[in-house]
Formats: structure tokens, sequence, C-alpha cells
């Protein structure tokens, strides 16, 4: 945010993934079907409601703010991650601009 001027931060963090997926209507009971067709079941993701409490503080902390920073681990499940993060974000402030901070570990030795 270089060249911004001053700027408050907020830091907050989720535990692991904030979504589930799950598979909708008759593909709910695996054993209802056959396996074959859960290939093509339509499937959508969803907050948990032990989650919702972290939901709602991403929620509350997007309406206030103009930038997110995703600081998470850059792998392929930090990104998912990410992507959680964000589409809870931007879902009550579709402006939001995003960012990404990039690294591997954050072990004394390493920073």
């Amino acid at each position: 945010l270089r060249g911004v001027g001053n700027v408050r931060m907020l830091v907050t963090s989720v535990i692991g993934h904030l979504m589930n997926c799950d598979f909708t209507g008759d593909f709910k009971n695996w054993e209802g079907c056959p396996p074959v067709a859960l290939f093509e079941a339509p499937v959508v993701k969803f907050v948990p409601p032990d989650k919702d409490n972290i939901k709602q503080t991403l929620e509350r902390e997007a309406r206030a703010a103009t930038h997110l920073v995703c600081w998470l681990d850059c792998d392929r499940e930090g990104e998912n991650i990410s992507f959680e993060v964000i589409d809870v974000c931007k879902a009550v402030r579709p402006h939001l601009q995003v960012l990404r901070a990039h690294f591997s570990s954050i072990t004394p030795r390493d920073i």
C-alpha cells in the first residue's frame, strides 16, 4: 500500500479451512446412488456452524475495509483457504481489493 499514507491494519486468523463441500439432494447419501454418478453430482461450498463465528468476524471487518491481504501458507491448501476467505469477504464487500503475501515459513531462521 505504498503512497497511500497512514493506514489502519487489523490482523485476524482462520483455523484451517473455513468452508466444507458437500453433495446436494439425493447425492448426499452416497449409498443411495451409483458411485460413478458422484463424479458429475452438484457440489456446494458452505461455512459449517462451528466456524460461523469466524465467518461473522471476517464479514464485519470486510465491511469496513478497502483492502484484504491474505497471508496464508504458499501451498495449494493455503491458496484454497485464501480463496475461501476472499469469497466470504467479497460476499459483503464485492469491490474489496485483494492482495496476497507470499512466504514459505515464519521460523526465526527463515525470517
